[in-house]
């Protein structure tokens, strides 16, 4: 009687027998395969080890990938806490919106940011960043339960009060401030960071927004001191 072998019988086989090859080492190297890259046939021992390499070198890169985000996340941490302590610093409430800016600016290498505050106490009325605000931008603020990132569309009142340095805004930021006492949406805002840039990839809808969250977090625990 004759057996319809099949390559998924084979492999069945091999499966459920995983001692095969001690009992016939020597087939290891005289059972011939392709190369993974084309060309000449190469033993089965030696494609394992191949593809063995393969797999380190893969490993070794998303080692050096993590590795890299590591790097590049304690950097941000750090200038977090250089920022915040800049504020932290500021006595003088009237000028922490303009010490919040300049640091932030500074250590973040964002030249171009903005800011714009509502209801704020009597004595800070006069201030540059309590400027009229169209109800609109408010609204929008208001609705943001967490930072906008992506193109500069002109459709945003808030990228016309970025300083204009010649070349178009790209891509931009915007993180709504709120008082402590609200959490996401629970409270309105009082005031909108603008963050813009030239490269249109710094602020994508594709990257995530943990930072711009935290940001905002000191920005709004700051200047609601502000806050009437």
């Amino acid at each position: 009687m004759s057996t319809n072998l099949t390559p998924e019988n084979v492999a069945a086989y091999l499966q459920r027998h995983p001692e095969f090859f001690n009992d016939y080492a020597e087939l290891l190297n005289q059972i011939s395969i392709p190369h993974p890259h084309g060309g000449r046939a190469i033993p089965l021992s030696e494609r394992q080890m191949l593809t063995l390499r393969e797999k380190n070198k893969a490993l070794e890169r998303k080692l050096a990938e993590l590795v890299h985000n590591g790097l590049q996340n304690d950097v941000t941490a750090e200038k977090m806490q250089r920022w915040s302590r800049a504020m932290l610093l500021q006595s003088d409430a009237a000028h922490l919106p303009a010490t919040l800016l300049l640091e932030l600016s500074q250590q973040f290498e964002l030249p171009d940011v903005a800011l714009r505050l509502w209801g704020l106490k009597d004595e800070f009325s006069n201030l540059p960043y309590a400027q009229p605000v169209p109800v609109d931008t408010i609204l929008f603020a208001n609705s943001l339960a967490k930072p906008y990132c992506g193109a500069a569309d002109a459709k945003f009142d808030a990228v016309a009060w970025l300083p204009d340095a010649g070349r178009p805004i790209e891509s931009l930021a915007l993180i709504a401030l709120r008082t402590p006492r609200g959490k996401g949406n629970a409270a309105e805002s009082f005031g909108l960071l603008v963050l813009g840039a030239r490269d249109a990839n710094r602020f994508s809808d594709a990257h995530g927004t943990v930072f711009l969250e935290r940001i905002g977090d000191f920005a709004s625990a700051a200047l609601a001191r502000m806050v009437d």
